[in-house]
C-alpha cells in the first residue's frame, strides 16, 4: 500500500468518486446520513492528503536524494556529491574525486526515472535507481569535449540508518555516441 503515501492523486480519486455517490444517494433519496456521509468523505479525503504528504517513503527519499546529487553535480560540488555516498565505500568516492575534476558542469538536469527498483531484502535494504540527465560540460582539458547531451546513469542505494547512501554508480561517458533516445 506504498503506493498511497506517494501521491494524493489515489487519495483524492477515490474520495472523489465516494463523495459524489453519496451526494447523488442523499440527493435522490433526501436521507440525512448520505449528507453526513459525503461530509465525511471530504474530510476523510483532506486528512488523507494531509497524511500523504507527512509520510516520506523510500521512494520518495531516493528521488530527493538524486535531485540533490544533480544539484551538487551542477554545481561541480564534490564534496556534496560525496556526502550522499556511503563511507564504507571508499572505491566509490576514490571514483567521484578522480572523475569530477575532469569535468565543468553547467548544467545537469533530471529529465526522467526509468525504474526505482526497492527489492525487499531488509539486510542491509538496497536499492537501484535508473533515471536520465540532460546535461551541458566543459571537458576540452581533459576529453576534447565540450557540449550537451542525454545520459542514462544508474546509482546503488543503500539504506544506512534512516538515510539512504550511493554505493555504486554507472554512467556514460559524454564523449559516448551512445546516447539513449526519449
Amino acid at each position: 500500500m506504498e503506493w498511497l503515501a506517494e501521491t494524493p492523486l489515489y487519495t483524492i480519486m477515490i474520495g472523489s468518486l465516494m463523495t459524489g455517490f453519496f451526494a447523488l444517494v442523499w440527493f435522490v433519496s433526501k436521507q440525512r446520513i448520505f449528507f453526513a456521509l459525503s461530509v465525511l468523505t471530504v474530510i476523510g479525503v483532506v486528512a488523507g492528503v494531509v497524511i500523504e504528504r507527512w509520510i516520506i517513503t523510500d521512494r520518495e527519499q531516493l528521488r530527493e536524494n538524486i535531485f540533490l546529487l544533480a544539484e551538487a553535480v551542477e554545481s561541480n560540488n564534490v564534496a556534496d556529491v560525496v556526502k550522499q555516498v556511503s563511507q564504507s565505500t571508499p572505491q566509490t568516492i576514490r571514483r567521484i574525486q578522480n572523475e569530477m575534476p575532469d569535468y565543468n558542469f553547467r548544467k545537469c538536469r533530471i529529465i526522467g526515472f526509468n525504474y526505482i527498483d526497492l527489492p525487499e531484502t531488509k539486510n542491509p535494504a538496497r536499492a537501484s535507481v535508473d533515471f536520465v540527465v540532460r546535461f551541458n560540460v566543459d571537458a576540452t582539458q581533459t576529453h576534447g569535449y565540450d557540449g550537451s547531451g542525454i545520459r542514462r546513469i544508474t546509482l546503488t542505494f543503500e539504506k544506512q540508518g534512516d538515510l539512504w547512501k550511493v554505493i555504486d554508480y554507472h554512467h556514460e561517458h559524454p564523449q559516448s555516441r551512445r546516447n539513449l533516445r526519449l
